[in-house]
């Protein structure tokens, strides 16, 4: 696995990227983590194929029942992609997107 270390982009390295933003492939059964401050990886929630819905710009929204969880992919590197955050306007964010088996239960942490 690709070793990502944290980069905070504070108020002064912020992107500007309205999109269209990368394709990307789920499988059918999945869970979001994200990269902390220290390094590690923190699972976000657990998603279902059926609940990935993409908008004309190539944002994606993972839909668990409240306010979906929104990725614009800016770069995909494999074993994590880049996310920017605010409309394409924010800080940037690591997102790896990891498969589940299929007999786990899905989680609604989100």
């Amino acid at each position: 696995m690709t070793s990502v270390e944290f980069c905070d982009p504070g108020d002064h390295r912020k992107v500007d990227m309205s999109g269209p933003y990368l394709d990307l492939n789920f499988p059918d059964h999945f869970r979001v983590d994200t990269l902390t401050e220290t390094g590690n990886w923190l699972e976000w929630g657990e998603y279902r194929l059926s609940q990935v819905e993409r908008a004309e710009d190539g944002t994606y929204g993972l839909m668990s029942g409240g306010h979906p969880f929104l990725i614009r992919c800016v770069a995909d590197h494999g074993d994590f992609i880049v996310h920017v955050d605010g409309d394409g306007r924010g800080k940037i964010y690591y997102y790896r997107i990891v498969p589940v088996p299929s007999n786990e239960k899905v989680s609604e942490r989100c």
